[in-house]
């Protein structure tokens, strides 16, 4: 993420984080109310909103395309949900493949624990 951001930006879009905590899965909804929240704490302590995370959609947009989230979607009678990440979506004809808006989401688990959510 660094190469999209400065530092102090990356220092940042890091808080947005906290308000995931325990929250490894997660819908549209909970999404915006959380980003939501992060936008006016930043705006309480006088700090610059991140490159890309000035509105949930582009916020959503971002975490995807990094891969540290994906979108669910499960089908009528199975089991499991079909998770789609966007490195395993790309194509010559789809370089930027679009996030689902309004759906079910999930952190890849290595940023779980980079960013301990599971507490």
């Amino acid at each position: 993420m660094l190469i999209y951001m400065s530092d102090v930006d990356y220092a940042n879009f890091l808080i947005f984080f906290d308000y995931f905590a325990g929250h490894r899965e997660f819908d549209y909804e909970y999404f915006v109310e959380k980003h939501t929240a992060y936008i006016k704490y930043l705006n309480e302590i006088g700090r610059t909103v991140p490159p890309y995370m000035a509105t949930a959609g582009e916020a959503l947009q971002l975490l995807y395309d990094s891969n540290i989230i994906c979108y669910k979607t499960t089908k009528e009678g199975k089991k499991f949900p079909k998770m789609y990440w966007s490195y395993k979506e790309r194509s010559y004809a789809n370089m930027q493949p679009e996030v689902k808006k309004n759906g079910e989401y999930a952190f890849h688990m290595a940023y779980v624990n980079a960013f301990r959510l599971y507490e």
